[in-house]
């Protein structure tokens, strides 16, 4: 498994930030609204429960002077007529008047109002408000002709209050989802998607050549934390692609170091004896024959000697250009075995003469006179041939039977 199918396949939805950052903003959001509410239903509870006692305070002040003439009078009927009167207010739910002796001039009671709700509301709020007033006149108000007693069922309250508290959370509810979505838009445009756009652009950098594509900005997040990431990360990128591209070129000088000679440019030893196995290969293959030869220059070493290092350098120098010039086909392989050899692989050859008559334009290709600052150097060659497949079938014999040949043409002059 890839490395990028292990990475889509990790990165399921709930890994994704979005996901996250709507999962988060939500929950939050919904932590504040419900706690908002809740600050809101409790300061709401205060003002119904205080609203409870002014309406209550005012009922009994209304009815005070009534109530306050019916105990003076010792009237019941008016008494009673009081208390019928109380009862038009739907959260009474108890009313009586009473001589300071105890007796009742006028009662009434009404059955506390059922709601489902009550098992909430009445630790808020209480079952029952209970008022007692002291009635008394004016003109002597120490002295107190009765009370008046009102019991209020806090249902109806509740009630209100309870409804409210319901639009209050719903309401508070609904706005903090809604500010979290809002949100989460916000963070979608300006975080997430950008981000996964910053992805697929790095998905599509080359690892062998990072520096071809760089990652792009997404649009608006030029000059933003982004902007900055991408340029950073495009830095790296082309940072990476100078080392890999200096790596190469360190590779690239090696590599031709060990297969090319570093004085002539033509293929080394080594190199050569990787071509030429290719080529007996290619040979068999197509049942065709190869010529081998291999050169040295006569009485080098003299040279070297008399005329300098500069200028045998310049003599092989030499030979190897106007080897690779004259034997220029793609039937021809010239390379350096060492020192002052050459070897020549001539291909696809017809018969031994087409390898005569090529070994005869090397020695002459050798023998033209060489310019070397104040010397004009004419020089000699010795030659030898093996032929693939007559005299060996592998590479390192073919050279060896060339060299052979050679060797014993230089001892017999």
């Amino acid at each position: 498994m890839s490395q990028e199918q292990r990475m889509q396949k990790t990165f399921e939805v709930e890994n994704h930030l979005g996901y996250r950052i709507l999962r988060w903003v939500l929950l939050v959001a919904l932590l504040s609204g419900i706690l908002m509410s809740a600050v809101q239903v409790v300061l709401d509870a205060k003002r119904v429960s205080a609203e409870l006692e002014r309406d209550a305070a005012q009922t009994l002040a209304m009815v005070e002077d009534s109530a306050t003439q019916a105990v003076f009078s010792i009237d019941d009927t008016l008494a009673q007529q009081v208390v019928d009167g109380l009862f038009a207010l739907e959260p009474i739910h108890m009313a009586k008047i009473t001589h300071p002796d105890g007796d009742e001039l006028g009662d009434r009671l009404r059955p506390l109002q059922d709601s489902p709700f009550r098992p909430l509301t009445d630790p808020i709020f209480g079952q029952v408000r209970e008022y007692r007033e002291s009635l008394t006149r004016g003109s002597n108000p120490d002295l107190v002709y009765g009370y008046l007693e009102v019991h209020y069922d806090t249902a109806p309250y509740a009630r209100t209050w309870l409804g409210r508290a319901l639009v209050t959370f719903a309401s508070g509810i609904a706005l903090a989802l809604i500010l979290g979505i809002v949100l989460f838009v916000v963070f979608h445009l300006l975080l997430t998607r950008p981000l996964l756009r910053i992805v697929q652009s790095v998905k599509k950098v080359d690892p062998a050549h990072p520096d071809d594509r760089l990652v792009s900005i997404p649009e608006g997040h030029r000059a933003d934390e982004l902007g900055l990431w991408v340029n950073a990360t495009n830095n790296l990128l082309v940072a990476i692609g100078d080392t890999q591209k200096k790596h190469r070129e360190a590779e690239d000088r090696v590599t031709r170091l060990a297969r090319y000679d570093t004085l002539t440019g033509l293929p080394s030893r080594d190199a050569f004896m990787e071509d030429l196995q290719g080529a007996i290969e290619r040979a068999q293959e197509g049942h065709s024959s190869i010529a081998l030869m291999v050169c040295g220059i006569d009485d080098f070493k003299s040279v070297n000697e008399q005329c300098g290092f500069r200028t045998g350098d310049t003599i092989l120098q030499t030979v190897a250009s106007r080897l690779t010039a004259n034997l220029s086909s793609d039937r021809f392989n010239v390379a350096r075995l060492g020192s002052d050899q050459f070897v020549i692989v001539e291909k696809h050859l017809r018969d031994g003469f087409q390898a005569a008559e090529t070994a005869e334009k090397v020695l002459a290709t050798i023998g033209s006179p060489i310019n070397s600052g104040n010397h004009r150097i004419s020089m000699t060659a010795t030659l030898g041939i093996s032929l693939f497949p007559s005299d060996a079938d592998q590479a390192d014999r073919l050279l060896q039977s060339a060299e052979q040949t050679m060797a014993l043409a230089k001892q017999t002059g």
